[in-house]
């Protein structure tokens, strides 16, 4: 009897540490698929919407658009929306007054049906790079334009600049680069976009410039510069001038008059509450000596609100206050929509990150976005509150289950709600 017991025990056993066993592989199996699906989640979407342009709306005929004897009562045309009702892909040209040609070519929706474009050459700027002297110089402003306001593409452009002649060096030495000029709180700024290996600057057998090629999502001031290595010079040290790093000099800068002098392109970066807001605005949108200040907000009742609008009650929020001053101190709006940035390790550890704009009545609506790696892009022209609402999103077959952002669950906790269809 004892030895009968003892099988008994011993078979039980080992059925049990069999089924054991199989619960850890598939627990691991389990974790490996929501493991796998969270990265592939996770890939940044880069997406540039085509906006209607057929003008006309969608519609089927349906049962409700007939009488009884089949007669057609509906007054709507039907019509079903095809690839022909959306904005294309397409490029735009325009010429300076020095004859030099530039072309952006763009993907569908990257830029606006309606937008135009244009190229100014920029004859009252002078620039000053570190340890070089400045042999050649050509700066332009490109400008993308609808409903007579400056915009920005949704998107990647190529830009190519070709220019009926080409461009002589003054000397052997000279090395050509391509600069974009940025506005900051320092002032102007210098990005080498040579060091870009999208970026081509071809010249011919006499070092003489006939072509550019790049890449940007920017329109504003671009500065083509012949350079060559400056001579070092013994000065004394009372007499000795501090070197300008990277920086532009503008007689523009001199005017006074305020309809001038408010038309440069500005740039805005600050960090609060974990959030780096960066701003850009093209010309007009802000007079000159226009400051950002950026804030925290803790609000619950601002960031409740802002969560019901994005339409998940499991997500967490995170938020700061956007505003702009003159130099007055007085705050003011932007004249025209700008582009900001928000980049914070929510977006960076996140999917589907919605940014939300809550008004002065806390008022909340959803933002139209574009989530790239880290940060979100939009574009606005009213500021006060903006919210980042996320959520950390699992999915394992047939079943979802979504996480509040920042927090945690144990594999065991997270496998039964899954398998309970949460």
């Amino acid at each position: 009897m004892k030895d009968l017991t003892s099988s008994f025990i011993q078979k039980v056993l080992s059925r049990y540490k069999v089924e054991q066993r199989k619960k850890v592989i598939l627990g691991f199996v389990a974790l490996f698929a929501l493991v796998t699906t969270a990265v592939i989640m996770g890939l940044p979407a880069i997406t540039a919407t085509p906006e209607l342009i057929c003008g006309k709306e969608e519609h089927v005929h349906t049962d409700e658009c007939y009488t009884e004897e089949k007669t057609l009562i509906c007054e709507k045309e039907e019509h079903i929306h095809t690839d022909e009702c959306y904005e294309k892909a397409g490029k735009l040209t325009s010429q300076a007054e020095d004859e030099m040609v530039a072309e952006i070519s763009y993907e569908a929706g990257v830029v606006h049906d309606g937008s135009s474009f244009s190229v100014k050459l920029l004859k009252d700027e002078l620039i000053e790079v570190e340890n070089k002297d400045v042999t050649g110089l050509h700066i332009y402003n490109l400008s993308l334009i609808r409903n007579d306001k400056f915009v920005e593409p949704d998107g990647i452009v190529d830009v190519n600049i070709s220019f009926k002649e080409a461009i002589a060096p003054k000397d052997e030495e000279t090395e050509w680069k391509l600069y974009r000029v940025e506005i900051t709180d320092e002032g102007k700024q210098l990005v080498d976009l040579t060091e870009d290996k999208e970026t081509v600057v071809h010249v011919d057998k006499k070092q003489a410039v006939t072509e550019i090629l790049f890449k940007t999502d920017t329109m504003g001031e671009y500065a083509l510069v012949g350079e060559n290595e400056r001579e070092t010079e013994t000065v004394a040290p009372e007499t000795k001038k501090p070197i300008v790093e990277n920086k532009i000099t503008s007689e523009t800068t001199k005017v006074k008059d305020e309809s001038v002098a408010n038309k440069s392109v500005k740039s805005f970066k600050q960090k609060a509450n974990g959030i780096t807001v960066s701003v850009r605005a093209n010309e007009g949108a802000f007079p000159d000596g226009t400051t950002m200040k950026v804030k925290a907000v803790k609000n619950e009742k601002v960031l409740n609100n802002a969560i019901k609008a994005a339409g998940n009650k499991k997500a967490k929020a995170k938020a700061v206050d956007i505003s702009f001053y003159n130099k007055e101190g007085k705050e003011i709006e932007p004249a025209s929509e700008i582009r900001v940035t928000m980049q914070a390790k929510e977006v960076k550890e996140n999917e589907n990150v919605k940014v939300v704009h809550v008004d002065d009545k806390n008022q909340a609506e959803v933002v139209k976005n574009t989530e790239t790696a880290d940060q979100v892009t939009f574009k606005a022209d009213e500021f006060s509150t903006y919210v980042l609402v996320y959520t950390v999103d699992f999915s394992y077959g047939e079943y979802e289950y979504s996480i509040k952002g920042e927090s945690s669950i144990m594999l065991s906790q997270l496998l039964k709600r899954i398998k309970d269809g949460c």
